[in-house]
């Protein structure tokens, strides 16, 4: 039987007696009951003690034992009790948050909106901006362009003469393959005919890009000069798509543009040609003769020498480019070189609106986190009484900081969940509505397994910050005092009131703040998309369905020697366009080389009857389009001057021209450019007419120095578009979308009766290609909103929490004035008036934020200034309209004190 000292009750569990002392006094107990029981058997003392420890045994080693087993006694008891302790915790702090349940939802909600909000765009920068590319030692990579000095511009293809000139005398530049990409005809046995992306690359293109084929074998030197074999390389993902993986595809062969080649090898889905989709690579097999120096459409991809930094590659290619233009004067006359990144071609243009957008993002999670930390200080201070008490009770900080903890952690755990939610619907309406390239290609991280770990870590970091936070900020809120807030009540709590008030009312100038940059950056996105749909293009997008078709050289041939008796391309582009208008609901059709909003190529022209030292030449190349008679009708262009193209500008009459206004006005600033003539490709033609300019390079881009050619007196030798204008009633816009779109199944039907081999492609209505050029816009348009509302909410809430808890607080102090005399309108303004005060110091921050902040939208704006003082002043006065209605319940509710109810409660 055990023995209890008497001394062990009053230390209880948190001055437990010592252990070894515990088994030294129990074995001496039970070694001095076996010797008393021996002494009344007769034994004397001494004896009866000698023969009680022999018959006890190893006493040292049963101590040793003992110790173990209340050692690990001790242990289970403290994990038992720990566990116990945080379910104990978890309980109290569900009752706790069940009771205050509008908090609870509050603060879920916010947050899971902010966290949300910021993972969804974070995955999208991270997917686009911060994932490595697919390629060995992507730093390394460059693209070599040729730039205009004439023109301007700064990124253009070379020549193929230039780019073996640039590999044989390169030293900064490890590897050099070039490219170049196009849209092909598809067939195979079995397979319908379809339209794919290929590209034609040296051989040197894989070694460059530091990746190998998944199956099969890459081009090799023979195959890829000009009496090489006719092999290809698939795509994965095109591999997939048509033989689901099948290995058997090897060797067999497959038709492009009519041409037969040989199926060796299938490249990782992950592995693209730099800035495209491409579904089969071909060997480049050019030469000098066949690809001659004044052809400009060859691309440079090449890598760095170790330890070469950029500056020294662009140093050496300028002056390569140099040396070529006066080795070659008439084609390399002003073309020099620039060195780009690979990765600034791939991501450099949407890095700005991404940015911009995590910036924003960033900042309505920093709102939601002010938000909540109000509303978490205000719920401490409606938990005072009650956590004086428990500490008055023997509570310590740290149990009620474990209390704060299990709150948080549970409040973190919900809008986890519903963030992560939040992040995943965020993502997929941003992907769909945005239809920007670099977002819409996405692989979303299938191919980065490591990359999508990485980020979800991120994300469950940025949670447990976020969480930790807010659990810390009560238990530093705790008083040392709390025992002395028990007894003497509201006196000592009024006190605390104060110190919190200004903490309070700080995080709420922080929300206003943080809103206004939001709500002004919206501003000026939607003026700005507002001035770009306004703008007139030059041509009218309404109720017209473009499409595009390619005619194979082997069946349509186009020599240039012939040049331009192309009787079998001009027959079957007129027998098109007979057909798709005999259609009923067709009001027009025409073809051109280059929809509107498309770029299309330049030339160097020369007008007839000027010396070659006019200042006319020196205006640099002119952009060509080539377009059917029928396009400008179809498109509602206008006529300024002279006549369109008609049935009478046939290949056996003159060449004619149309000049678009702008290059009408430069070339013949008198007014008289019908009549004048143009040279180029070796052909004088005549203007016959000046017509409206058409935006080419995007609704934002200036009025092109453009030319227009007749497409049936020049062949286009590429891929060929249909635009195609329906009739509409008076049904408003779906109507006309309808009608456009019900002609796209006739006129598949009548280009397969024509040629059963050929696939249109690139269908698509004019009105979506111009939503389209805006979509960068409207996407941080959308998101920007979104932000703005999110964040005026928050401050709205904000405000209003504030101004109710100082007035609950003050109702003794409003009664007795009120009593005293003071009328409630009087009341009424004195509080719209401190909400007020909080907009304007808001207001003072978001002005700082919004300068410092603002300027990365200048890339996303048209002929709007980011902080215009117009839009500045405009979300200004919305902030503080929006701050005096937050602050009118408030101030009505105080206004509406009852000083007798009130009185008496005092």
């Amino acid at each position: 039987m055990n023995r209890r000292r008497e001394d062990d009750a009053p230390h209880g569990r948190l001055f437990p007696p010592d252990p070894r002392q515990a088994v030294d006094d129990e074995l001496s107990f039970h070694i001095e009951e076996r010797a008393a029981e021996l002494e009344r058997e007769g034994m004397d003392a001494a004896a009866a003690g000698a023969e009680a420890r022999r018959r006890f045994g190893a006493v040292e080693a049963v101590r040793a034992q003992c110790l173990e087993l209340s050692q690990q006694g001790r242990v289970k008891a403290h994990r038992r009790d720990r566990w116990l302790g945080v379910v104990s915790d978890l309980r109290t702090a569900a009752r706790s948050l069940r009771r205050d349940w509008r908090y609870s939802v509050t603060v879920v909600v916010a947050l899971a909106l902010g966290l949300g909000g910021v993972w969804a765009i974070g995955g999208l920068v991270y997917e686009v901006l911060v994932r490595p590319l697919p390629f060995a030692d992507p730093q390394r990579l460059v693209i070599v362009w040729q730039n205009d000095r004439a023109t301007g511009t700064r990124r253009e293809p070379a020549s193929y003469p230039d780019y073996l000139d640039l590999a044989e005398r390169s030293r900064t530049l490890e590897a050099l393959a070039a490219y170049s990409t196009a849209e092909a005809n598809f067939g195979f046995a079995g397979g319908e005919p379809r339209r794919v992306q290929i590209a034609r690359t040296s051989h040197e293109m894989l070694r460059v890009l530091g990746r190998e084929p998944l199956r099969g074998r890459a081009f090799s030197a023979e195959e890829a000069s000009p009496a090489g074999a006719s092999v290809a390389l698939l795509s994965e993902r095109f591999w997939n798509e048509l033989w689901d993986g099948d290995v058997g595809v090897l060797g067999e062969t497959v038709r492009i543009d009519e041409q037969p080649a040989e199926v060796i090898g299938v490249v990782p889905a992950d592995l693209e040609i730099p800035g495209r989709d491409v579904d089969i690579w071909l060997p480049l097999q050019a030469d000098e003769t066949s690809a001659p120096r004044y052809r400009h459409g060859t691309s440079i991809v090449a890598r760095l020498a170790p330890d070469v930094p950029l500056a020294a590659a662009q140093e050496e290619a300028s002056a390569i480019h140099r040396a070529l233009e006066q080795e070659y004067p008439q084609t390399n006359q002003d073309r020099g070189a620039f060195v780009e990144p690979v990765v600034d071609v791939l991501r450099g243009e949407v890095r700005p609106t991404l940015l911009t957008l995590m910036a924003a993002g960033c900042l309505v999670l920093v709102l939601v986190c002010a938000n909540v930390g109000n509303l978490l200080l205000l719920r401490m201070r409606r938990l005072a009484a009650e956590l004086d008490l428990r500490t008055a009770l023997g509570a310590t900080r740290g149990r009620l900081g474990l209390r704060f903890a299990a709150e948080s952690a549970m409040l973190m755990a919900l809008a986890g969940v519903l963030g992560w939610v939040v992040a995943m619907l965020s993502r997929r309406a941003v992907l769909g509505l945005s239809e920007v390239p670099e977002l819409g290609s996405l692989a979303l991280l299938t191919h980065d397994a490591g990359g999508l770990a990485t980020w979800r870590l991120a994300a469950v970091g940025l949670l447990c910050l976020v969480g930790v936070v807010f659990a810390l900020l009560p238990w530093a809120r705790l008083r040392s005092n709390s025992a002395l807030a028990a007894l003497h009540g509201s006196r000592v709590r009024g006190g605390e009131r104060r110190r919190a008030r200004p903490l309070r009312r700080l995080l709420v100038a922080t929300q206003i703040g943080l809103a206004l940059p939001l709500v002004c950056g919206a501003a000026a996105l939607s003026y700005s998309l507002d001035k770009l749909r306004a703008l007139d293009p030059g041509f009218d997008a309404s109720a017209v369905v473009r499409m595009s078709y390619s005619l194979p050289n082997a069946r349509y041939p186009r020599d240039f020697a012939s040049f331009p008796h192309w009787a079998e391309v001009n027959d079957f582009n007129r027998r098109l366009l007979e057909q798709v208008r005999a259609l009923p609901g067709v009001e027009a059709a025409g073809l051109t080389s280059h929809h509107p909003l498309e770029s299309g190529f330049t030339n160097s022209f020369l007008v007839v009857g000027r010396a070659a030292d006019d200042p006319v030449h020196s205006l640099g190349e002119i952009r060509l389009r080539m377009v059917s008679p029928g396009y400008f009708e179809t498109n509602r262009t206008r006529l300024l001057s002279g006549r369109w193209f008609d049935e009478r500008d046939t290949v056996e009459q003159p060449a004619v021209a149309l000049l678009g206004e702008v290059a009408a006005q430069r070339l013949f600033p008198e007014g008289d450019a019908i009549g004048q003539r143009i040279a180029f490709w070796g052909i004088e033609r005549t203007v016959v007419g000046v017509v409206a300019d058409e935006r080419v390079d995007g609704l934002d881009a200036d009025a092109p120095f453009a030319m227009y050619v007749n497409l049936l007196q020049a062949p286009q030798t590429g891929s060929v578009t249909l635009m195609v204008r329906a009739e509409t009633g008076a049904g408003g816009e779906r109507s006309e979308l309808e009608a456009a779109v019900a002609l796209v199944t006739p006129v598949r039907e009548i280009v397969r009766r024509l040629d059963p081999s050929l696939a249109l492609y690139d269908v698509a209505t004019m009105s979506g290609t111009v939503a389209r050029s805006l979509a960068q816009r409207r996407l941080a348009l959308v998101l920007f909103g979104a932000f703005s509302l999110l964040a005026l909410v928050l401050a709205a809430m904000g405000i209003y929490t504030v101004l109710s808890a100082m007035a609950r607080e003050r109702r003794q102090e409003l009664g007795v004035r009120l009593a005293l005399g003071a009328s409630p309108r009087r009341l009424l303004t004195e509080v719209v008036s401190r909400g007020l005060r909080l907009g304007v110091a808001g207001v003072l921050l978001g002005a700082l934020l919004s300068f410092a902040l603002l300027r990365s939208l200048d890339t996303l704006l048209y002929q709007v200034e980011p902080l215009d003082p117009r839009l500045l002043g405009g979300a200004i006065l919305a902030v503080l309209a929006l701050t005096v209605a937050a602050s009118w319940i408030p101030a009505r509710r105080a206004a509406g004190t009852d000083p007798a109810r009130t009185l008496t409660v005092e």
